[in-house]
C-alpha cells in the first residue's frame, strides 16, 4: 500500500460556523472489530471529541455500530458505553431522514480496508482518518481510558480479591487469545504457570481462564467463573499489581489503570502496537514453523517446528521483566 493513496484531510476545514445550542455528530460504523482495536481506537475518538469541543461549546456524539446478525453487538456496545463522551450507542440501522438530523457525520465504511493497512499505530491511523494531524498530538494524550464507575462488581468478587490482597501482590496470568496464532500453546502455558508458582512467592497468581484444573496451589486462583462479562474482566484487571499476558485485550485494559504489564507477541509489528504504552514491556516470539505443503492451504500434519520458538520463553525472563517496573 502506498501511504499517499489515501487522501489526507483537515478536520477544521470541513467545519462550519453553526449557531445552535447543540451541534450533533454521528459516527457511522465502529472503530474496530475486536476488543483490543475498539479500546485503543477509542483513544483517537476521545481526542476527536476534545478537538470538536474546542470549537462547539455543546455537542452530541452518537455512534452507530453493526448489530444485525452480530453476536458481539452487546460486547462492543459495552465498550463504547465506558467512553463517557459518547452520548448514545445505536445499532447501525440509519435511514436518510435520521442521518439528516445530524449536523455532521463520520463514515467509517469508506475505503476502510485500505485505511486499516496504513503503516501507523492504531491511534494515529484513526486520527489521520478523522482529519487530525496525529504528529501534533502529544504522546501523553494517546492513552486509553475506560470508565466503569457505573459498574457494580458482585459482593463475592470484591470479597475474594480483598482477601487475596491481604496475602500478597496479585499477578494476572492470561496466556490465551481468541486468535490461536497469538495464544501461548496450552502445554507451554501450563508449564509457565507451574514455573511462576514454584519460583515466585511474591505474587498470588490470578487467571480468568481455565488453564489446567489439575493445578492446585494456595497461591493460585482461577476466577473464570467470576469473569462472565466484559466489565467483570475489566474490574479484575484493575485490581492487579502486575499482568503477564499474550497479545490480547488484556494489555490494552491494563494500560488504562497504569498496571505494569509484560506481553508476549507473535507478530513482528509489536513495537508499533505499544508505541504509547508506558507500562508495557514486550517479549517477541518469532515463528519458526515451516509448512511443507505444496498447496496454497495449510496442512497441520505437514507443518514442522510449530512450537519450537516457544522453547525460548523462560520463567526467569518473565520474572526479570516484571521486576524491572
Amino acid at each position: 500500500l502506498d501511504f499517499l493513496d489515501i487522501k489526507e484531510v483537515d478536520l477544521y476545514k470541513q467545519l462550519k460556523n453553526i449557531e445552535k445550542e447543540v451541534v450533533s455528530f454521528a459516527i457511522i460504523g465502529g472503530v474496530g472489530s475486536n476488543i483490543s482495536d475498539i479500546i485503543s481506537s477509542c483513544t483517537a475518538l476521545r481526542i476527536l471529541h476534545k478537538k470538536l469541543k474546542e470549537i462547539y461549546t455543546n455537542i452530541k456524539f452518537d455512534i452507530y455500530i453493526n448489530a444485525s446478525n452480530n453476536s458481539f453487538y452487546t460486547r462492543d456496545k459495552q465498550i463504547y458505553e465506558t467512553q463517557k463522551y459518547i452520548d448514545n450507542v445505536f445499532p447501525l440501522s440509519l435511514n436518510s431522514k435520521k442521518l439528516c438530523e445530524y449536523d455532521y457525520f463520520f463514515d467509517n465504511s469508506i475505503e476502510i480496508e485500505k485505511f486499516l493497512e496504513l503503516p501507523l499505530n492504531v491511534v494515529d491511523k484513526w486520527l489521520f482518518k478523522f482529519g487530525i494531524d496525529y504528529k501534533k498530538i502529544s504522546d501523553n494524550e494517546k492513552h486509553n481510558e475506560i470508565d466503569i464507575s457505573d459498574y457494580k462488581p458482585s459482593v463475592n468478587l470484591v470479597k475474594t480479591i480483598n482477601e487475596l490482597k491481604m496475602k500478597g501482590k496479585l499477578l494476572l496470568f492470561h496466556p490465551y487469545s481468541a486468535n490461536e496464532k497469538k495464544s501461548i500453546p496450552q502445554a507451554v502455558a501450563i508449564e509457565l504457570l507451574k514455573g511462576l508458582l514454584e519460583r515466585n512467592e511474591e505474587y498470588i497468581i490470578i487467571s480468568t481462564l481455565q488453564v489446567d484444573s489439575r493445578i492446585k496451589d494456595s497461591n493460585y486462583l482461577d476466577l473464570s467463573k467470576e469473569s462472565k462479562k466484559l466489565n467483570d474482566f475489566i474490574y479484575i484487571i484493575s485490581q492487579m499489581d502486575k499482568v503477564f499476558t499474550t497479545d490480547t485485550s488484556t494489555y490494552h485494559i491494563s494500560d488504562v489503570f497504569m498496571i505494569p504489564t509484560v506481553v508476549v507477541f507473535t507478530q513482528a509489528d509489536f513495537e508499533r502496537k505499544i508505541k504509547y504504552y508506558k507500562y508495557t514491556k514486550a517479549i517477541y516470539i518469532k515463528d519458526k514453523s515451516k509448512n511443507l505443503s505444496k498447496f496454497i492451504y495449510e496442512n497441520e500434519e505437514l507443518t514442522i517446528y510449530k512450537y519450537e520458538s516457544w522453547k525460548n520463553l523462560k520463567i526467569k525472563q518473565i520474572i526479570k521483566l516484571l521486576d524491572k517496573f
